[in-house]
């Protein structure tokens, strides 16, 4: 389903890896992040509501895809960053972009 490629992308993600981009130091990180459970339920529950009800079922599946497949992008742990700490509401991240999600490598090279 869904919701465990959403679950399943966010608990194999690098959380060292993230821990390296949180600047400050001040606040562990691990206080600052959203619970993986809680977000999953949300993030899906918005993408199902938004999606699935309002436009399709196709649309929900790509961008279910598309949040998947950007978590678990090696080369773009900001994604998995922002999503940890809130920077977009799962509201928001079903409306995103590929271009909103991706690196900016990734958009430095598609501009190419």
């Amino acid at each position: 389903t869904v919701r465990e490629k959403l679950l399943d992308a966010l608990l194999s993600s690098r959380y060292d890896e993230m821990a390296e981009l949180y600047s400050d130091g001040v606040t562990p990180l691990e206080e600052t992040m959203s619970d993986p459970l809680v977000l999953v339920d949300q993030i899906e529950n918005s993408l199902f509501i938004q999606l699935k009800q309002l436009v399709s079922e196709k649309a929900y599946l790509a961008q279910a895809r598309s949040i998947v497949f950007n978590i678990k992008d090696a080369d773009n742990p900001m994604f998995r960053f922002n999503l940890m700490h809130r920077f977009w509401s799962p509201d928001e991240l079903a409306w995103l972009t590929a271009e909103d999600m991706a690196s900016d490598s990734k958009n430095t090279e598609r501009m190419q």
